[in-house]
């Protein structure tokens, strides 16, 4: 009897995590923005690569940005412009239920004029598969919170049907 109630438990925390880990959307793909659906019109089309340790988000422009999952800093570079160097970006990222959220810290320029922003990213798929990114932007000195909206739909490529 002890064997089977073993047993059973054994399974039940099986099922669970296995539960948990199917929570998660796949998020992994090449999407676009869909402009009918008030989407930003400055989104572009980008490409998610996504393993249960790494998110790797890749820009139409090549920029690639890589975040660990497990809530530990990850930092990535922000080209910039006019021969400025590029800006270094500190990121967290990790899952909040079925959404996968990206909090991110930067800090421009150099002294009187340095400033921090706040980013907050926030990917979650709706019911019929589209991807929506809500984004918010907040300057540490109290400014006010910038923020957009872009659905993106999964682009089908060979393979993927």
């Amino acid at each position: 009897m002890r064997t089977t109630v073993f047993a059973l438990a054994i399974a039940a925390t099986a099922l669970a995590g296995l539960t948990a880990a199917q929570s998660k959307p796949n998020l992994a793909g090449a999407w676009t923005p869909v402009p009918e659906a008030g989407t930003d019109p400055r989104a572009t089309a980008i490409t998610i690569h996504l393993t249960t340790a790494e998110l790797v988000i890749e820009g139409a422009s090549g920029r690639k940005s890589t975040y660990k999952l497990d809530g530990s800093p990850s930092t990535n570079t922000i080209p910039e412009r006019g021969g400025d160097p590029p800006t270094v970006a500190v990121s967290t990222a990790g899952w909040d239920g079925n959404k996968l959220v990206i909090q991110t810290k930067i800090t421009r320029g150099a002294p009187p004029t340095l400033r921090t922003i706040q980013y907050r990213q926030v990917y979650a798929l709706d019911a019929d598969g589209l991807l929506i990114l809500e984004e918010s932007a907040t300057l540490g000195d109290g400014g006010p919170t910038d923020t957009r909206k872009v659905v993106y739909k999964r682009k089908l490529v060979m393979g993927n049907w």
